[in-house]
């Protein structure tokens, strides 16, 4: 049985506090919160925040001082925000120990900036021995940027994963390519060629701007001539916006780039001579490309577009409506 972990969190907010309970709740943990208030922790010599890091296990204890007045108060941002590093230290310390060997492998190949070649089966069939050689092969091809693990969907400890790619009725064997930020290159059932594993190794762009549609976000890549310029001001007034900030991610590269060539070609982005925008929808529309001059009225204007051409002038995919064509803006 797991040994139960003590976390003592002072100060907290009343949702931070909901977090930390929630966490100690799923990782067995016993947690006791108390809040305090007129102290300032970073002079007040009775306050001391101490932690005990011994793997497999963390402790955080607080100390106050004797006969200190406790009451339920809203702290201060600063030691809000330490106790929210704290929860999630735990909770990452807590975790590491229980990963299974799929979570490990990705964790692993994000740290070393590989690809990541998954193989999922049910059975050690034909189909999935072919599919073992083919991956094995091309992996040792290029062991500094791709690595290979494989997981039977059989195997509880595999069910976070499994349930995060929705593999429950997938037909096997199958093999994801995972760029080292997470996001999905790939997706090659029951065979895989050689061919289709090279083109799942994708640049950083490209798998920034796919994760970005997989988890349902806008991305505003920025492709800049001089690597040192910033994102246009138009770009950075529309991040501004509460009602688009949250779900858009902002993309930068660099012209010049080797690696990002293709993805720049395939999207049409070459040959400019100054910072080139382009907006994409999920799941991986280009919507527009703007120049350096581009405001936040324009991309504005051009998502109310694409919303009003559903379906008429547009067309539907698997996550809804996208606009027909793209719309180039200069």
């Amino acid at each position: 049985m797991q040994a139960s972990r003590n976390l003592h969190l002072c100060g907290l907010s009343h949702s931070v506090a909901t977090l930390g309970i929630a966490l100690a709740r799923n990782r067995n943990t016993e947690i006791s919160i108390c809040v305090w208030t007129n102290i300032d922790y970073r002079t007040h010599p009775g306050v001391a925040v101490i932690a005990l890091a011994r793997e497999p296990y963390l402790c955080f204890e607080v100390h106050t001082p004797p006969g200190l007045f406790r009451k339920e108060v809203s702290m201060s941002r600063t030691l809000t925000l330490l106790c929210t590093a704290i929860v999630c230290a735990v909770a990452a310390s807590s975790s590491a120990a229980e990963l299974s060997p799929g979570q490990k492998e990705l964790q692993e190949a994000r740290s070393q900036g590989q690809h990541l070649f998954i193989l999922f089966s049910r059975k050690n069939d034909a189909a999935t021995q072919t599919m073992r050689q083919t991956l094995t092969t091309e992996t040792a091809k290029h062991p500094e940027q791709r690595r290979l693990v494989e997981i039977d969907v059989a195997n509880p400890q595999e069910k976070v994963l499994i349930d995060q790619w929705q593999l429950g009725r997938a037909p096997m064997p199958l093999t994801l390519a995972i760029a080292p930020n997470r996001a999905v290159t790939g997706g090659f059932p029951v065979r895989v060629t050689a061919e289709q594993l090279d083109k799942a190794i994708v640049s950083k762009g490209t798998a920034a701007c796919l994760l970005a549609g997989q988890t349902k976000k806008l991305a505003l890549l920025c492709v800049h001539h001089d690597p040192a310029m910033e994102v246009p001001n138009g770009v950075a007034d529309f991040l501004k916006d509460p009602a688009y900030g949250m779900s858009t991610e902002v993309v930068s590269i660099s012209s010049g780039d080797p690696t990002e060539q293709e993805f720049l070609k395939s999207l049409k982005l070459t040959n400019h001579p100054s910072t080139t925008t382009a907006l994409i929808a999920p799941p991986g529309t280009v919507l527009a490309s703007y120049p350096t001059s581009v405001t936040k009225d324009q991309i504005v204007a051009t998502l109310k577009t694409a919303q009003s051409s559903c379906c008429p002038g547009g067309k539907c995919g698997p996550n809804g409506c996208q606009p027909a064509k793209t719309t180039a803006r200069n």
